[in-house]
């Protein structure tokens, strides 16, 4: 017999052996049932594939941001007062606020801007109900000049999806009533959340008092505002009951012309006569002050004035 060296591989081969334990190992039974594996494997390809096309997909999906904007309005007020009267006591309210991260806060002429936001981890639905509870709780501490604060969570969702232009040859009124039947109409329409107008021409009323009209009938110009804001409401009057029906009645005092307003009593004289709002003041229609512009073109025509719906 001839012997022949073997290779220290070889002989590492030659003394394995084989243990039992083995075949009762999980992995064993996927290797000796091999049909089960390539089971498996086409249902869990066909569910991937199933997946994949039925899954929801959007070109601008929602994102949710965890800031807040607290706004609030202060007509008539200086930067300084605004901060103090409006700002600082918001600001005091929110800072116990939970998952809160940062504020920032702006005080302009009339106006408070005060953004929060929050930690990733916190829900913004939750911590946006708990800051308009703080806002409410700071609501008696601010001037009763101020409006109410109006919380808005900041989202992607408020992004106008379609932009509307509507023009045509009338004026700004005329155009601006016309995109507010419109917004009526469409807002109606299921899955519409909110609809936007900019451009075209409100109506703004202006009472410039005659100080030596004033004082020959002696009105002051405060007596004569509120007299204008009384004019201006709806009251609720009680109900009429029968004997089957409680119907609810309102007087609707609201004036929209010219001649209405100046036909506004504020006072009478000795003999009887009623002072009218237009025999110490001249009343104007006007429009509000633009701070946006609506502008239409098609091919490079000259632009025309137009109203943009969002």
């Amino acid at each position: 017999m001839e012997n022949k060296e073997h290779s220290s591989d070889s002989r590492y081969l030659d003394r394995l052996e084989f243990d039992p334990k083995l075949r009762t190992t999980w992995l064993n039974y996927f290797v000796t049932n091999f049909r089960v594996v390539i089971l498996l494997i086409l249902i869990i390809a066909g569910w991937g594939t199933y997946s994949f096309f039925s899954l929801h997909r959007e070109s601008n999906p929602e994102v949710k941001i965890p800031i807040a904007v607290v706004t609030t309005l202060y007509p008539g007020a200086s930067p300084s007062d605004v901060e103090q009267f409006v700002t600082k006591k918001i600001e005091t309210k929110l800072s116990s606020l939970p998952g809160l991260d940062k504020i920032t806060s702006n005080s302009y002429n009339s106006l408070s801007a005060i953004t929060v936001q929050f930690t990733a981890s916190t829900n913004v639905e939750t911590a946006t109900r708990l800051l308009k509870d703080k806002v409410d709780e700071a609501k008696p501490d601010i001037s009763i000049d101020a409006k109410d604060p109006v919380v808005k969570q900041v989202s992607l969702d408020d992004t106008p999806i379609w932009n509307i232009a509507l023009t045509g040859p009338y004026d700004g009124f005329t155009l601006r009533k016309y995109a507010e039947d419109i917004k009526t109409e469409l807002e109606k329409i299921g899955g519409v959340r909110e609809i936007t107008i900019s451009g075209g021409d409100v109506h703004q009323f202006e009472v410039a008092y005659k100080p030596e009209r004033l004082l020959f009938y002696g009105i002051s110009s405060s007596a004569a505002n509120q007299a204008i804001t009384a004019a201006h409401a709806e009251i609720p009057a009680g109900n009429f009951e029968t004997g089957i029906y409680s119907v609810p009645i309102r007087s609707n005092l609201s004036v929209e012309t010219v001649e209405e307003i100046g036909n506004i009593a504020l006072s009478h004289t000795t003999n009887g006569s009623v002072i009218l709002l237009k025999d110490v003041a001249t009343i104007t229609d006007k429009a509000v002050k633009k701070t946006a512009y609506s502008r239409f073109s098609i091919d490079g025509a000259t632009p025309k004035n137009s109203i943009s719906l969002g």
